[in-house]
């Protein structure tokens, strides 16, 4: 009798977790439809979807280009002029770029000036406008510009930082700080493929696509801020990942990189090859002739990377860095956050730098410049 009844509960759940799937799926849909047709980004009221989905689909969204950004002829997308609040799972920021999308910009014509290039995470998501490591640079009298957008690879950012340079609105850098992260290689590699020039040609063709329609979320985006009750399979995704989340960081990584596979070998090739080229393409441009140092740092947390992975990324790096060294007449060298408690630098949750994450980068990069003499002043 016990059985049949555990066998007639388990059956009912199941039923009840299907019925709440479907409603998930149909409330996301019917929310889809009326941000899709009915309402632009400006007019979308509270009211239509509650505070809370509201606030959601407004705040907790990467790449950000739907809130933060606005077309861009060359990069397809960059920062938008404005302040903007922000949010980060239960983080509240502030964001505020100039009026030429720049969220630090402090140059100096008499003096050597830093360029910081980076996607997300040299842009700071999840920390305040005066806690970006680029901000403290600038706060410590360092003239530095941050041309740095989320979502952005390698070529976006080296092409930003030209076009700005040869407008006149960010002076010609001495010092090079390139904030590299592993998931730019498929879009390098797209760049370096195509030549370069026929990926920008893509990105223009979305023009009118992007002007018609600002919000650009989605089904899955509307679907996955629903509560979780209404995504039993979403539920059960994020329980599996936290309980993996809490064992043994080292033993799961030691067990899922144990075997080295082709296709990883061949992904770390791409990834050297395709740095490599990218940074001799832009390097060799009068835009970055007075480059005369060359950092790269790593975006990387090792709560989304084991430690091989992080030992594989750093070496690239340190492999890029010294064969540009042999290459041009500057000095390249790489600065990596230190593997003993480094995932206090982190988000507990995200893998982007915290504000000491962001403390650490700044007062290393301070110690080079002292140590090395980068400045005259």
């Amino acid at each position: 009798m016990l059985k049949k009844n555990i066998k007639i509960l388990f059956v009912n759940l199941l039923v009840l977790l299907f019925l709440c799937q479907l409603s998930g799926y149909g409330l996301a849909y019917y929310y889809y439809n009326i941000l899709e047709k009915r309402y632009t980004t400006q007019e979308i009221p509270e009211r239509v979807l509650g505070e809370k989905i509201f606030n959601s689909i407004q705040i907790n969204y990467r790449p950000l280009p739907q809130f933060v950004s606005s077309f861009d002829s060359v990069t397809f997308y960059w920062n938008k002029p404005g302040k903007y609040k922000l949010a980060i799972f239960d983080t509240d920021y502030e964001v505020e770029h100039d009026e030429n999308g720049l969220r630090v910009h402090n140059s100096d014509t008499s003096r050597e000036n830093v360029c910081v290039i980076g996607d997300s995470h040299a842009y700071g998501i999840g920390v305040e406008n005066n806690e970006v490591y680029s901000s403290i640079l600038a706060y410590n009298a360092i003239p530095v510009s941050l041309v740095a957008c989320s979502s952005f690879g390698t070529v976006r950012e080296f092409e930003k930082a030209k076009e700005l340079i040869v407008k006149g609105i960010i002076e010609n850098p001495e010092i090079l700080v390139i904030h590299f992260s592993p998931n730019d290689t498929s879009e390098n590699m797209d760049f370096v493929n195509r030549n370069f020039t026929q990926k920008f040609k893509d990105f223009a063709s979305h023009k009118k696509y992007y002007q018609s329609k600002e919000f650009k979320l989605n089904y899955d985006d509307v679907y996955s801020i629903l509560p979780l009750v209404l995504r039993p399979l979403d539920a059960f995704e994020a329980v599996n990942s936290a309980h993996h989340h809490y064992l043994s960081r080292k033993s799961f990584a030691y067990f899922k990189n144990s075997k080295s596979s082709p296709a990883k070998k061949q992904k770390q090739e791409d990834t050297e090859s395709n740095l490599l080229d990218i940074s001799r393409h832009y390097l060799s441009m009068p835009e970055f002739s007075q480059v005369k140092y060359v950092y790269f740092l790593l975006a990387a947390s090792p709560k989304y990377h084991s430690d091989k992975e992080l030992i594989r990324f750093e070496s690239i790096l340190k492999r890029s860095a010294a064969k540009l060294t042999q290459e041009f007449p500057f000095e390249a060298s790489t600065l990596l956050i230190p593997k003993d408690n480094d995932e206090q630098y982190y988000f507990h949750f995200d893998d982007h730098l915290n504000s000491l994450g962001h403390q650490w980068y700044a007062d290393q990069l301070m110690y080079r410049f002292q140590t090395e003499s980068l400045f005259s002043n």
